[in-house]
């Protein structure tokens, strides 16, 4: 009786094994919608990235008035500079996929989609709210520290996110 109960558990975790590899190393076919859904991301990113360049030179700069010409001077603010404009490249490449592709791609991918999407979001928030304070506090990170933090704190999440996922549908 134990044996059956032991290999019938044994093929089940087998079953789920092999449905999970398959999910990430099966290739599926492309459709042009996910294809258009990364190039209108892209497009959001370099949008995003002007529109803050834009914000900070209208509203977080000053005049410098030199032999008649006026030159206008941006304060670098370092860590949070760099995150505002990287940090937000994942939510904008997984929400343009999503948004563009989700009436053709599964459900299980929409699932995953999702998760990541909330998971950039609240990664990209919780690191900003990290390096404003290291900036405040004088503490300067190189542009490499301030991605790998970041986009491990997104993919922690996104993990997270996942597991707890996985957990309430068993």
């Amino acid at each position: 009786m134990k044996n059956r109960d032991l290999s019938k558990n044994i093929e089940i975790y087998k079953a789920k094994i092999k449905t999970y590899f398959e999910d990430i190393y099966m290739p599926t076919k492309i459709h042009k919608e996910e294809i258009y859904g990364l190039l209108i991301g892209i497009v959001c990113c370099y949008s995003w990235i002007f529109m803050i360049m834009d914000l900070k030179m209208k509203f977080f700069s000053t005049d410098l008035v030199t032999n008649g010409t006026t030159i206008t001077i941006a304060y670098n603010w370092g860590q949070v500079d760099n995150w505002l404009e990287a940090g937000i490249i994942p939510l904008f490449l997984i929400a343009g996929h999503y948004f563009a592709s989700s009436k053709v791609i599964s459900e299980n991918k929409k699932v995953k989609e999702i998760i990541g999407m909330k998971s950039s979001l609240l990664g990209f928030f919780i690191w900003l709210i990290v390096t404003i304070t290291t900036f405040l506090l004088e503490i300067n990170m190189s542009y490499k520290i301030t991605l790998a933090g970041g986009y491990i704190t997104i993919v922690l999440i996104y993990l997270f996110m996942k597991i707890n996922i996985n957990r309430r549908l068993e």
